[in-house]
This record gives C-alpha cells, sequence and structure tokens, in this order.
C-alpha cells in the first residue's frame, strides 16, 4: 500500500501481474527481490551462479543454515517464505558465458513478449 500512497503505483493489483528480472542475489538483488516479494510482485526470475557463504551472512538476507546452497535456491525458498503467492523462477547459472547469455536472452525475451 505503500507505494499507492507514494504514487508510484495507481492500480495496486496491477503489480501481481508483472514479472520482474533479478540478475545476481547477492547483496543488492537479494533486497531487490525481498522489497518486490513484499510489494507482492507476481513472478520473480532469479539469475544466480553463486552459493551462499557463511562469511556473506552479515550483508545478505540469507540464513546460516542456508550456507552451500545456490544463492538462486536459498532466495527462493527464503521468498516463499515471506509471500506464498509468489511465483519464483530460479536459474543458477553465469549468464555470461557465450552459451548460456543466449539463454538468458531467451529467458528474457519470452517475458518481454508474454506480459
Amino acid at each position: 500500500m505503500a507505494l499507492k500512497r507514494m504514487g508510484i503505483v495507481d492500480n495496486y493489483e496491477k503489480i501481481r501481474e508483472l514479472s520482474v528480472a533479478v540478475v545476481g542475489v547477492g547483496g543488492v538483488g537479494s533486497v531487490t527481490a525481498e522489497m518486490l516479494t513484499r510489494c507482492g510482485i507476481g513472478k520473480l526470475i532469479l539469475f544466480d551462479y553463486d552459493k551462499v557463504e557463511l562469511a556473506n551472512m552479515n550483508r545478505l538476507f540469507f540464513q546460516p543454515h542456508q550456507a552451500g546452497l545456490s544463492k538462486v535456491a536459498a532466495a527462493a525458498a527464503t521468498l516463499q517464505n515471506i509471500n506464498p503467492d509468489v511465483a519464483i523462477d530460479a536459474h543458477n547459472y553465469n549468464i555470461t558465458t557465450v552459451d548460456n547469455f543466449q539463454k538468458f536472452c531467451d529467458t528474457i525475451r519470452y517475458v518481454i513478449y508474454y506480459f
């Protein structure tokens, strides 16, 4: 509701129809994904190839028992606990390699044209 009061969203229900891709669910990406989830976004598409490490707990939203998991798997679990209505599509690969970049573009292209 805060987004509506701030004039960012006219029709709050519209947010549930939107999809957002988050590339990298580390320090900034994890907080972005969390805020979008709390705002009621319809779908999140997460991309990251890294694992959760205990050394990063001070700046990430992950929990110690998630150490060793892929960041996208841990993020998906945490975000589903926050808002079970959000659809999460998690991709655990490095988008900067030639083969994976094409896969990433195909995923994003589908989202852009689908909605």
